[in-house]
């Protein structure tokens, strides 16, 4: 198996209590938090090649758009990050990928921090 980097969005804090105002400061200031997106790359018997999530769309901007890229901005995102890039460097290729499961978008996260 092997896990795949996708880049890192950003977001608010978002845990219950957090960043509430206070009558002391009416304006604090949000905490923020990295996501890393991952993918997983799974080689199994009989099957073989499974890809557990796809991570972002590639144009972000274009798929998403406002308001959700301003709530979760991608901070992080090189050539090596792009699937077929981080697929080729497990030492395989995208074609070679017989199934795919797309898991709920939590899931694809991992809250740093």
């Amino acid at each position: 198996m092997h896990i795949l980097d996708l880049g890192m969005l950003q977001v608010d804090e978002i845990l219950r209590g957090a960043n509430a105002s206070a009558l002391s400061n009416k304006n604090p200031e949000n905490k923020r938090r990295d996501l890393i997106v991952l993918s997983a790359l799974i080689e199994y018997p009989g099957v073989g090649l499974i890809l557990f999530e796809t991570g972002c769309a590639e144009n972000i901007d274009v798929e998403w758009g406002a308001p959700l890229t301003d709530i979760f901005p991608r901070t992080e995102y090189s050539e090596c990050q792009k699937l077929p890039a981080a697929i080729e460097a497990t030492g395989n290729h995208i074609s070679d990928i017989g199934s795919r499961e797309l898991a709920p978008l939590v899931n694809s996260f991992r809250v740093l921090g």
